[in-house]
């Protein structure tokens, strides 16, 4: 990849830097809107982009070439060949009244109105300015919300790519501040909870009540910007920044963390209806059509019931990722999710099986990898001041210390063992979370009908457009 040095602006949106294969990857999808400019350093001026003919050439490579003017016609002037001509626009004469035409103001305005219009005053050429850097520089497809659109097929075999995809340096970064969103959201609300209760145990009650709650939406919003993240790896292209993600997922925080409430929601009323029928039932017997269409409809109720419970399973899951790929609100994104679970819910089962049943002994690595790693400095720690003090963490570090910075290290032992969990965690999420973002897009509709991943490789390396 070249360096980032192109930017792009349509009307009030700017966007960049970008490479130049990333800005032609964008014009050749349509991402970039018509009209568009484009600049980078060393030009002195914004030009548009259809005008470049690196750039023109890719997004034109499908068009046909414009017919060639036949000798009758007149040649077009080659000032308005680039650009098209102006509208004329008729403005209505503005009708002078009475206090304008006999204050002196509006004389001499309307002199020197009728004075320009007839004598043109010759103006000064200004010196072409010096393009500015655009202050804000943001993924144009993020502003153009442009739909995702997969470049391959996904298979069963492709979803072992999680662990790649999961390993990869800026999306841990990512992993690691959305595990400890819910984390500290968490601990803050408890802690404004303890310090309520101070006051009067019964009001840390609803603060320890919310703190779950927090943690949830928190948890949901982390999810969203890994599966933010993971749209952009799948789509090949430059990898988004971890704000930008972190943000997008806060302002679809309804969207990433309503659907399984609605969804278990509606399942509850179907159960509630279930035990009205069963009161219902009790009525004395009303004959075998009556006996019959109650069971109809025990079975009806049951089934859309337990089919709501799967759903609302699967969206606390996928409910994330729908909305990070489809841009939707919490309805529609309960609504994908539905016709997820109808359409995809065997093969989602059966691909991501294997992959998911590994992510035991792969966690259970990780938290070897950690248990060294404390174990290390607590070795040392115990080395050099004896077998007391681990013994004094282990009673809960009742009684006088055994020695006198006893209880700071014991504190730095706790956490770097906080610290350690948490890595461990985002490492398991962000895997996690990979895996998810794959399954939902090989269970997405119209990924059957792409072509494989071998031959866009192919094609690609040829240099044949996938």
């Amino acid at each position: 990849m070249g360096n980032k040095h192109w930017y792009v602006a349509a009307g009030k949106r700017k966007a960049g830097p970008m490479t130049s294969e990333r800005l032609a990857l964008q014009v050749r999808r349509g991402r970039v809107p018509k009209g568009a400019l484009a600049w980078k350093e060393g030009m002195e001026e914004w030009e548009p982009l259809e005008r470049m003919e690196r750039f023109r050439a890719e997004s034109s490579a499908d068009e046909p070439a414009p017919e060639a003017p036949s000798a009758d016609e007149p040649a077009a002037d080659a000032s308005s060949a680039d650009e098209p001509a102006p509208k004329t626009v008729k403005r209505k004469k503005r009708r002078t009244s009475a206090v304008e035409k006999a204050s002196p103001r509006g004389k001499r305005k309307t002199k020197r109105r009728s004075s320009s219009s007839v004598e043109a005053k010759p103006s000064k050429k200004k010196r072409p300015s010096k393009a500015r850097r655009p202050a804000v520089a943001a993924p144009l497809e993020d502003e153009a919300r442009a739909p995702f659109s997969p470049l391959y097929r996904l298979e069963r075999k492709d979803m072992w790519r999680a662990f790649g995809m999961g390993l990869e340096a800026g999306r841990l970064r990512l992993a690691l501040a959305a595990t400890g969103l819910p984390v500290a959201g968490a601990a803050a609300v408890a802690g404004l909870g303890l310090l309520a209760g101070k006051a009067h145990p019964l009001l840390a009650i609803p603060f320890f009540l919310v703190a779950p709650l927090v943690a949830y939406v928190l948890w949901a919003v982390g999810s969203g910007a890994l599966s933010r993240y993971g749209r952009s790896q799948l789509e090949e292209g430059e990898r988004p920044a971890l704000g930008a993600c972190l943000r997008y997922a806060l302002r679809r925080r309804g969207a990433m963390s309503l659907p399984p409430l609605l969804l278990a929601l509606g399942s509850f009323g179907l159960l509630l209806a279930l035990g009205i029928l069963a009161f219902v039932a009790k009525i004395p017997y009303a004959g075998p059509l009556a006996t019959g269409a109650l069971f109809g409809v025990h079975v009806v109720l049951g089934a859309g019931a337990l089919f709501l419970l799967v759903a609302a399973a699967l969206a606390s899951v996928f409910g994330p990722v729908t909305a990070a790929f489809e841009e939707t609100g919490a309805k529609d994104t309960a609504r994908h999710v539905l016709d997820f679970a109808r359409r995809s819910l065997a093969r989602t089962l059966l691909w991501g099986f294997f992959p998911t049943f590994a992510l035991g002994p792969f966690a259970g690595l990780l938290l070897a990898l950690g248990a060294l790693a404390l174990a290390l400095p607590l070795a040392a720690v115990v080395g050099a001041c004896g077998p007391e003090l681990v013994q004094w963490i282990l009673a809960g570090a009742a009684g006088d210390p055994p020695l006198p910075m006893a209880l700071p290290m014991a504190y730095l032992i706790v956490l770097w063992t906080g610290v350690l969990l948490v890595a461990i965690l985002s490492v398991v999420a962000s895997v996690h979370n990979a895996l998810t973002t794959l399954l939902y897009v090989g269970g997405r509709e119209g990924n059957d009908a792409s072509i494989s991943r071998d031959a866009f490789l192919e094609r690609r390396n040829g240099g044949v457009e996938a």
